[in-house]
């Protein structure tokens, strides 16, 4: 499972993820395969970082692309309705599994994302939970080394991208599912 990491400091708001894949034991890098991306642009200003498949960026790009529907990712309520709104697709049209594990009260999504844009940073989770985050935030194998890199120069007056890019590093070193190079995107927050 790939990571993706996100942090937000001093006005603005980075998002990057790995590029490794790793299938049946074998591991893919960006020298391998051209489309190991893991960020989605939605719209100027606007990412979306997914974990859990490597169908997840062209499921998202497909469906942005192709939605007449005008898109709010403002707030944590209108992130929610977002997602209410792709669950069905993602079974009719896109053939997901939405088989919940035993005991969890939701039909799952099977995704989780990481979302930045001019409002801030927020989290989704597979029963389409959305939380919104003061700092920063990873999702993936590697986020829990990610997450303790971070949260150890946070305070040290980096820029948001210079952390977020320590952060992927580290999990690159100690996750085996995560991998170089990175990518990154950078937005002002308003």
């Amino acid at each position: 499972m790939p990571t993706v990491v996100a942090v937000k400091k001093n006005g603005v708001v980075c998002i990057g993820a790995d590029s490794l894949n790793v299938e049946k034991g074998r591991k893919y890098t960006a020298k391998d395969v051209l489309n190991l991306e893991r960020v989605v642009k939605i719209d100027k200003g606007l990412y979306m970082g997914a974990v859990d498949h490597p169908a997840w960026p062209l499921i998202l790009r497909n469906y942005f692309k192709h939605s007449k529907r005008t898109h709010n990712f403002r707030t944590t309520d209108a992130i929610f309705e977002e997602l209410l709104h792709l669950h069905p697709l993602l079974k009719e049209k896109y053939f997901t599994y939405p088989e919940p594990d035993e005991g969890d009260p939701f039909e799952c999504s099977q995704f989780e994302a990481l979302i930045i844009n001019q409002s801030g940073l927020f989290k989704t989770s597979w029963l389409r939970a959305v939380q919104e985050y003061s700092r920063f935030c990873a999702v993936g194998s590697g986020s829990a080394y990610a997450l303790g890199a971070i949260e150890a120069i946070y305070e040290k007056g980096k820029s948001a991208e210079e952390i977020a890019r320590t952060g992927l590093k580290i999990a690159s070193e100690y996750d085996s599912d995560t991998g170089p190079p990175g990518e990154f995107f950078t937005v002002s927050l308003k």
